[in-house]
């Protein structure tokens, strides 16, 4: 009955893939848009404003997402919010595909980004309601994998393919999506704690999930009634999950991986890869993948913890190692011998990070957070993901401009040793362990 439990995640999670492929669309396509004898839109080419406008607007469209998608999945439900994401995500593909002009591209944009912000705080949370103990790391770790499956896709098909391919296979996977998420069941923690018991033991069925009526359901009845209150966030598990929430999702959109892919194929044509510079975004792409598809494997046997520590360190050595290179370079040094770094270097951070600050920190947000603060603080954490995502997307060109790409580089850097160390000290392993362990743990003293 395991399988189901993951036919309901893979569901979620093309919602995931489709927003890998509007992340991914931007970097190879936007250079062809600003090219001068680009005929793609009526307007004429982009400019460099317009440009980090249609890469940027996408994280505002994913923090309004954050608000709506938080509300409405405690009030309809998690299954009712995640099949509407569809909704959004297949207009933002057809804004692209009839658009003529950067306006039309901006509301794309932003409407691809409200349905990937929706997806990341639905489908993390549902996953983790619906899945055993045992299996709740590798399936909740198929949120990032599927999202990088989706970038790499985008990477290659709007380098060597049609304008409009990309567009269309997002149309394709979010129809499928619609009528797949249909069959799957609401979260059973989610009706236990509104007291619909009859229905949640039917999903626990279907789910192969029965450990939640029998072990869970006297937490969860003594829950039911009593709505959230700021008061909830006083105990001493509430803060300390408050406090690690920010800090894992300042990791995750701080580690480099992120902004860094945005603009891909511009940083090869700055830092002179003997690559072509679409060849190298293809590579980078799929080195992100293998390391998300070996976070699957590792998260439930190495740990969380360990994960995230190790990958935000060693990003923040290979992003310092690049930054080297770059100052290097940038000084007229011949750095011809040495052309390889930047894609090793890219390469690197992208595997690194996909391997544990980039991915799981996701899934530890909802691990160290108890059911009746989770939708609250998740939705604020990603929230201010979705804030810090934006300032980086659309002012990472000026930081480049302003300190070089190598200030920028060790900006990141710095960051990423900053907040691994504080989870160095305060964050608990949450690897096999119930919601309810994770929160007697957070509760004790340091």
């Amino acid at each position: 009955m395991i399988g189901r439990q993951l036919v309901a995640t893979l569901c979620g999670n093309i919602m995931t893939f489709c927003f890998g492929l509007a992340v991914g669309w931007p970097s190879p396509t936007i250079p062809k848009l600003m090219d001068p004898s680009s005929k793609l839109l009526e307007s004429g080419p982009l400019t460099i404003d317009e440009a980090s406008w249609i890469s940027s607007i996408m994280c505002i469209g994913g923090a309004c997402a954050t608000l709506f998608f938080g509300y409405t999945s405690e009030k309809f439900g998690r299954k009712l919010s995640l099949i509407s994401l569809a909704v959004p995500t297949l207009l933002g593909w057809l804004f692209i595909i009839y658009g003529k002009n950067p306006t039309h591209l901006y509301i794309a944009r932003f409407l691809g980004g409200f349905g990937g912000g929706g997806s990341f705080i639905i489908v993390p949370v549902y996953v983790t309601e619906i899945a055993n103990n045992d299996i709740r790391g590798i399936l909740g770790s198929l949120t990032v994998l599927l999202h990088n499956i989706g970038l790499v896709i985008s990477y290659a098909v709007c380098s060597y393919a049609h304008y409009f391919t990309v567009p269309y296979i997002g149309i394709g996977a979010s129809v499928i999506f619609f009528v797949w998420s249909l069959m799957i069941p609401e979260s059973p923690t989610y009706l236990m704690e509104r007291g619909r018991t009859a229905e949640a033991e039917k999903a626990c069925i279907w789910l192969g999930k029965e450990k939640i009526v029998s072990v869970e359901t006297t937490t969860l009845k003594t829950e039911k009634k009593e709505s959230f209150t700021l008061n909830d966030l006083c105990t001493r598990s509430s803060r300390r999950g408050l406090f690690l929430g920010f800090i894992l999702i300042t990791l995750t959109c701080s580690s480099g991986a992120f902004v860094l892919l945005h603009y891909t194929v511009s940083i090869f044509q700055q830092a002179g890869s003997s690559l072509s510079p679409e060849m190298s975004s293809v590579i980078v792409g799929s080195i992100q993948l293998l390391g998300s598809y070996v976070a699957t494997f590792l998260v439930d046997r190495a740990g969380r913890k360990f994960l995230i520590i190790t990958s935000s360190f060693s990003v923040a050595f290979v992003l310092t190692l690049m930054g080297a290179y770059n100052i290097l370079d940038s000084q007229g040094i011949n750095m011809s011998a040495f052309s390889w770094i930047p894609l090793v270097c890219l390469s690197l951070v992208v595997f690194l990070a996909a391997n544990g600050s980039a991915s799981l920190p996701y899934l530890v947000l909802c691990e160290v957070l108890t059911q009746k603060i989770r939708t609250f603080v998740s939705t604020i954490c990603l929230f201010e993901d979705w804030v810090l995502a934006f300032a980086y997307v659309k002012f990472l060109p000026f930081m480049i401009a302003a300190w070089g790409l190598h200030g920028a580089l060790w900006f990141f850097a710095a960051i990423n040793v900053l907040l691994s160390s504080i989870l160095l000290f305060y964050l608990p392993e949450t690897k096999g362990k119930s919601i309810d362990e994770i929160a007697r743990i957070l509760s004790q003293k340091k």
